[in-house]
């Protein structure tokens, strides 16, 4: 079944692509390549919060007519990172923040607090069960391209929010 969907890039210009419940997601990337000139090792695309995978299809993610799907292009030398807060884990809800290896985690706090509004004083990020510390830098902990950090939200007092 052939419908059109409408991908939006850069925040706020929609297209209009016709797709295939059948398709893959990487063949939906090879369309807006196509249409677009922007290459699919290039694009991220994400429905809501959830990152689309090439291998699965758009009846999968249960993608319809005139569906917001949002277009993220890679920026040569950065990363994305979803920050993932105790309190919305079960949620599945993420925030993606895009930075360099050489950030620190308190640029990173920094750049979160932007999205979400919570102080960086209240910010414990921990993965692989290891608190990070502010003053090291993103590489040091050697967090990768698509990884999750898991946030814990500190209040007054000392008490911790779980």
């Amino acid at each position: 079944m052939k419908f059109t969907i409408s991908p939006i890039l850069f925040g706020d210009i929609t297209l209009q692509l016709e797709i295939c419940s059948d398709d893959t997601i990487h063949q939906l990337k090879q369309k807006i390549e196509s249409k677009f000139n922007i290459n699919t090792d290039d694009q991220e695309l994400f429905l809501g919060d959830k990152k689309l995978e090439d291998i699965r299809t758009v009846n999968y993610y249960k993608i319809f007519t005139d569906e917001k799907v949002r277009i993220v292009r890679k920026a040569e030398g950065f990363m994305q990172v979803y920050i993932v807060s105790a309190l919305t884990a079960q949620a599945g809800k993420s925030t993606t923040i895009i930075l360099k290896k050489s950030d620190t985690v308190l640029e990173l706090k920094k750049k979160y607090f932007e999205k979400s509004l919570i102080p960086v004083e209240e910010q414990t990020l921990i993965i692989n069960n290891h608190q990070l510390e502010n003053d090291k830098l993103l590489s040091e902990y050697e967090i990768k391209d698509g990884m999750k950090i898991y946030l814990v939200r500190r209040l007054r007092g000392g008490f911790y929010l779980v």
